[in-house]
């Protein structure tokens, strides 16, 4: 009985969800039940309460901040017209190889484009040039949303920051092992990409020779970057070394689109972010420097250097600048107050000891739960459409039934950390976000050309099934030969 009314706050959450209540309104609603059975019957001390939200605080702000730097910039940069310029310099690249373009997509620039804006806004970036690109907007639609599978290091991974803090092991540690497990996830995505753009063809040499090397450059690179430098960076490096090895597979193949002095000038942005995350994340574990020194290092501080020199370069008024503001922070407030939102719920389950109790229930499948805890992450990702509010909800969780089984607890927080995020492609906010885009890039009513939703559902949900049982099996594989 205790473990089920532990377990209540998330349950509320996860209904509020699926009957399509406003992300905030089922954070708040869950924060509330979570508070009242706090207060009546997981008594904790006042004292407790407080040590363990003032440490919790510098990893809200640094959430917050990524957030709202990840919003202004892709805000500062569609109305500059830097992502067109940029979409169309890629429409170039592919230039008569549009089938191929489809691994590209979700494999390169699709993620990249996620891994330093966050949101879907990835999608969002992706849809239309795929449309361009001579796809149908049911499989643009699709592409576009399979591009989310690293979420999990998406808008410089704060979902990482949560699920460490709240799951109490190390950041590193677990982005690394995260990336580890992402192999699984990566080839899945990239194959299902294939089939997409070439049907039966993508079993044939060719094909397979593009999936083989954008899944070794992705996956080798994002281990490297969350061992060397930490998760900010290692979406944005894994994704695009993935799209420099098509590119050169493109020019092998007689594209020459070049680099002319436009398109630099858009990836300007893109490279200040990181080169200053890169040059800083370098510089700190060289030199070791702690305090105040390693807020150089923190993705909120870059994205605001970003919008701020960009918004310089195009010499922008500023009546310009506040607009600009004024439009990112009504952006910023629905996601940012949802996440914050996740983020007390999470630490409220903690701080009272009701993860232990939801914990002492899920163990009780034995080692059974080793093969459902990927689905739990996976729920939590696919219901709050963030790596952020999935950790929130259930990294503690995690933590807490790996020790009960004598698992250590970085592997279930690891499965956690990257399911979450592989989920939320599914995820109604995303598919929503993603419909915009999608339905509103047709210049013919030609009937063969109509959005058929529940078709892109099918394969996404299909993948994300697959997925997290090939993560199940590898789990439960892994417990029953300790």
């Amino acid at each position: 009985m205790t473990s089920l009314l532990a377990a209540l706050p998330l349950l509320v959450a996860i209904l509020g969800l699926a009957l399509r209540l406003r992300a905030l309104t089922a954070s708040l609603l869950s924060v509330a039940v979570a508070v009242l059975l706090a207060l009546t019957v997981f008594r904790t001390p006042a004292a407790a309460w407080y040590a363990g939200l003032a440490g919790l605080t510098p990893t809200v702000l640094e959430v917050l901040g990524v957030l709202f730097g990840g919003v202004l910039l892709n805000l500062v940069l569609n109305r500059t017209g830097a992502q067109t310029v940029i979409a169309a310099w890629v429409e170039r690249s592919c230039a008569g190889q549009r089938e191929r373009a489809g691994l590209f997509m979700a494999l390169g620039l699709t993620p990249f484009a996620e891994s330093v804006t966050g949101y879907g806004l990835g999608a969002m970036i992706a849809i239309p040039l795929l449309r361009h690109l001579g796809f149908d907007r049911t499989r643009a639609l699709t592409l576009g949303l399979l591009g989310l599978f690293l979420t999990t290091w998406g808008a410089l991974a704060p979902g990482a920051l949560v699920a460490a803090a709240l799951g109490g092991v190390d950041v590193i540690a677990l982005s690394v092992r995260s990336a580890e497990l992402a192999i699984v996830a990566i080839v899945l995505t990239g194959l299902t990409a294939q089939v997409l753009a070439l049907g039966r063809r993508a079993l044939r040499l060719t094909p397979l020779l593009d999936l083989l090397l954008m899944s070794a450059a992705t996956w080798g690179v994002l281990i490297a970057t969350n061992r060397l430098l930490g998760p900010p960076l290692a979406g944005v490096l894994g994704s695009l070394a993935a799209t420099l090895v098509m590119l050169l597979r493109f020019r092998l193949a007689g594209a020459r689109p070049g680099l002319d002095r436009v398109t630099a000038r858009a990836l300007l942005p893109y490279g200040v972010l990181v080169a200053g995350l890169l040059g800083c994340g370098v510089a700190l574990r060289l030199t070791g420097a702690t305090g105040a020194w390693t807020l150089l290092g923190h993705g909120s501080l870059w994205l605001l250097v970003t919008c701020t020199v960009t918004l310089l370069r195009e010499r922008t008024p500023l009546p310009q600048v506040r607009q600009d503001l004024t439009a990112a922070l009504l952006r910023w407030w629905p996601v940012g107050s949802a996440t914050a939102g996740f983020l007390f719920l999470g630490a409220v389950l903690t701080l009272t000891g009701m993860s232990g109790q939801v914990a002492v229930g899920l163990s009780a499948a034995g080692a059974a739960y080793a093969f459902l805890s990927p689905f739990v992450g996976g729920l939590g990702g696919l219901v709050s459409g963030t790596a952020v509010g999935a950790n929130a909800m259930f990294a503690a969780s995690q933590a807490e039934a790996a020790v009960r089984l004598g698992i250590p607890a970085l592997e279930l927080v690891s499965v956690q950390n990257l399911t979450a995020g592989v989920l939320t492609m599914a995820a109604p906010t995303r598919v929503a976000l993603a419909l915009v885009p999608a339905a509103a890039t047709s210049d013919t009513d030609d009937p063969a050309d109509r959005l058929r939703t529940e078709v892109s559902l099918r394969w996404l949900i299909g993948l994300c099934l697959v997925i997290l049982t090939c993560l199940g099996l590898l789990e439960l594989a892994l417990l029953l030969t300790r």
